[in-house]
């Protein structure tokens, strides 16, 4: 039997239809922005321990959820803001292409970084066999609002979603975002490059920020794309 959920945006507002409230504390951004002690102040010590950092498991899914569908300067802050290194992406889903991009400029990203790659893969990437959890973002606040934890490795085609509308792509603010930080997000790049070289149903990027980009580092995509393929699950061809 299939349990029916409340998307994690709007399950706490039914509760509390002050949780939008940037200040409200059942919020998750009042967890998520800084890496400092302030959350830690702010909630108190009967928050969840897991929570009072910035890198923790729920603000890299929330943080990535949210900046997916409405990326805004709570999400511009946080790229900004959070520029540690050290941790590993918590939110990742198909790492293998994540890793796989980032050996190929050999850089390794900052956790602010990470949720921008993030965004864009939920956006524009779609594994929709993949399994995940639903988990409230902070289990000690009853109004707490619920979020998905998927599996973090892809061992099969993926399908590129969200652009098959050219004035709609003109609009999309969050791809000037990801084109300016292309070795950052190049999984999703070379994912969506690679759907527009093989004519993939819905994806029409002529007249857009894709088709000059495109155009501008050819060379870089083909040499990249060429390597992932042989090695990323979700760059392969779906065979019937």
């Amino acid at each position: 039997m299939c349990a029916h959920y409340s998307k994690f945006i709007d399950f706490g507002k039914q509760i509390n239809p002050q949780i939008q409230n940037d200040t409200n504390a059942a919020n998750p951004l009042t967890y998520c922005i800084t890496p400092s002690l302030n959350s830690q102040f702010f909630h108190g010590s009967s928050s969840s321990n897991q929570l009072y950092s910035t890198m923790n498991t729920s603000c890299t899914n929330f943080m990535a959820q949210r900046c997916s569908t409405q990326w805004d300067d709570y999400c511009d802050a946080y790229l900004q803001i959070n520029t540690d290194n050290y941790w590993p992406n918590m939110a990742v889903i198909d790492r293998l292409a994540y890793q796989n991009a980032n050996q190929f400029f050999q850089i390794r990203p900052t956790v602010g970084q990470n949720l921008l790659r993030n965004a864009c893969y939920y956006k524009y990437i779609d594994t929709s066999d993949l399994s995940y959890s639903i988990e409230p973002f902070d289990p000690t606040v009853a109004n707490s609002p619920l979020i998905k934890i998927f599996q973090e490795y892809v061992s099969r085609y993926s399908t590129v979603i969200h652009l098959s509308d050219p004035e709609e792509i003109r609009k999309d603010t969050l791809i000037p975002k990801m084109l300016s930080h292309y070795p950052i997000c190049m999984d999703v790049i070379g994912r969506i490059y690679l759907a527009f070289l093989r004519k993939e149903k819905g994806v029409h990027i002529e007249n857009t920020p894709f088709q000059s980009f495109f155009q501008q580092h050819e060379k870089l995509l083909q040499l990249y794309v060429s390597q992932a393929v042989t090695t990323v699950p979700s760059f392969q061809l779906f065979h019937v």
